[in-house]
């Protein structure tokens, strides 16, 4: 079986930072082909009479689509060390996995809809917004913990934002919410820190 993530990882090493999300009136195209993601077109409508607060899926959207961007660009302005480097290029492939997730589930809900595909969608939501809480966190202009300080904590797994787990746990435990192998993490992480 593929990793999903190593070919994920093989297209987005040769890619440029770009966008995957276009929103237009009630319509959301999420262009995720050529990163190894699909391409799908969300019609907002279809949903919002399905699902109480779609408002939230349609926000996370582009919340985590501007993340995984800034994750990108960020790689490539400052000159960060393997570590770092590492950190940044796995928290942009959870993301960019995560739209592979969610077009499952919105797709199993279009078909038909459940109470338990309804609680999937809200555990995606609160996983994932948590997820790009952190990477935004990573990557303000002025964080509170500058990447000098970053550098050092993340070689000891040890990058904590006050009042929360320690960055590498709670990766760690968005993957086990994914369902994603620490190892085929770690194997499409390196292919695209190369």
């Amino acid at each position: 079986m593929t990793n999903p993530l190593g070919k994920i990882a093989e297209l987005l090493k040769g890619h440029p930072c770009e966008k995957i999300i276009k929103q237009t009136g009630q319509e959301i195209k999420i262009s995720g082909a050529e990163v190894g993601i699909g391409n799908f077109d969300l019609k907002v409508g279809n949903f919002e009479n399905k699902i109480k607060e779609f408002h939230k899926v349609t926000n996370l959207m582009v919340i985590l689509d501007n993340s995984q961007y800034r994750l990108c660009t960020t790689i490539f302005k400052m000159n960060l060390d393997d570590d770092l480097k590492n950190i940044v290029n796995r928290i942009r492939l959870q993301i960019m996995f995560a739209f592979d997730q969610l077009q499952v589930i919105l797709g199993s809900i279009e078909q038909n809809h459940t109470e338990s595909l309804e609680k999937e969608l809200e555990d995606w939501v609160s996983h994932m917004s948590k997820l790009s809480k952190r990477s935004i966190e990573m990557i303000a202009p002025e964080p509170e913990v500058g990447f000098k300080e970053m550098k050092k904590s993340f070689a000891a797994e040890s990058y904590v934002v006050p009042e929360s787990e320690p960055l590498v746990e709670f990766l760690d435990r968005t993957c086990e919410f994914q369902k994603i192998d620490l190892q085929e993490l770690k194997d499409a992480t390196k292919k695209l820190s190369e």
